[in-house]
């Protein structure tokens, strides 16, 4: 074997070594991951002594990991929340708790999306998206953090449930949210004021939503459902994309009234509702996206 030959192997080897090389940021991942509270504090406590962007590309890795062996960790759970403490920073503009958050238990599933909201109102309060595809309901030891993260543009809890006075809560309290995402349940009848109902939500561009009632209420569901259509509507001129998702999406019929509507007003792109008519195109003279609901008339 000659010299050039034995140089063209010992280069290719040394590159296939350098590819193996771990990410430095997989050790730390791999401690907190771990049951070993003292290790998985000696490296965290490491990297919270770094610049605030090597402590933010480790929270992109950490947010990544999901667990995937049954109902939750414990050990490394507490792991989780040390790190977070230590790397969830002011630069941090978009939190996803999806997937670590599948460490906790299900039972403690509120109780650790308290926690990690607090942690997110006092180590993050400037983020602008804050999602979960997570399903737990919405407690208010859960709204009271999220209505102190003023920055805050979108709310994506897309299979939580939130209580229709605590959504008003927060999106009174948030004047910059602009996108919601989320299941809204309703205790009460829907009575108040047009007006209330304008301030709370006018800032709105985007609504998406499922709408559920508790037991006493199944009765009216119908007739709060297309009231509370009828209120995003008429009021909410700000709106650009309005889907209200599930059964109660199939309640806009042929009849449904329109007249309240100013032609031309409305900033609706999207819209999911029906009839497709020519009345409703001058209603919403900037819907570009109109899906049509199709209904089984007998």
């Amino acid at each position: 074997m000659n010299d050039k030959k034995r140089f063209k192997i010992a280069k290719s080897r040394s590159l296939s070594i350098q590819n193996r090389q771990c990410d430095p940021l997989d050790e730390v991942i791999s401690a907190i991951l771990s049951e070993s509270t003292i290790n998985s504090e000696k490296i965290v406590l490491d990297v919270g002594k770094q610049d605030e962007s090597q402590r933010y590309n480790a929270l992109k890795k950490l947010m990544k990991q999901k667990y995937s062996g049954g109902n939750g960790c414990w050990g490394t759970l507490d792991n989780i929340f040390n790190a977070l403490e230590v790397l969830l920073s002011p630069i941090v503009e978009e939190i996803d708790l999806t997937d670590v958050m599948s460490f906790s238990p299900d039972y403690f599933k509120q109780q650790y999306y308290s926690k990690a909201m607090q942690l997110i109102q006092t180590k993050a309060p400037r983020v602008l998206t804050l999602k979960s595809s997570e399903e737990f309901f919405i407690d208010q030891q859960i709204v009271d953090p999220i209505v102190n993260l003023k920055c805050l543009t979108n709310l994506d809890f897309q299979k939580c449930s939130m209580k229709y006075l605590d959504l008003m809560k927060v999106c009174t309290s948030l004047p910059s949210l602009k996108s919601v995402n989320v299941q809204i349940f309703f205790e009460s009848d829907f009575l108040e004021d047009v007006e209330v109902f304008k301030e709370s939500f006018s800032n709105l561009e985007y609504l998406i939503c499922s709408l559920s009632f508790d037991f006493g209420l199944l009765d009216k569901g119908d007739n709060i459902a297309r009231l509370f259509w009828r209120r995003c509507m008429e009021n909410l001129l700000n709106l650009k994309g309005l889907d209200i998702s599930g059964k109660y999406a199939k309640l806009m019929t042929f009849t449904q009234s329109f007249d309240a509507i100013v032609p031309g007003k409305s900033n609706l792109e999207t819209l999911k509702c029906m009839p497709n008519t020519l009345k409703m195109h001058l209603l919403f003279p900037e819907v570009n996206d109109l899906e049509v609901i199709t209904l089984n008339r007998h």
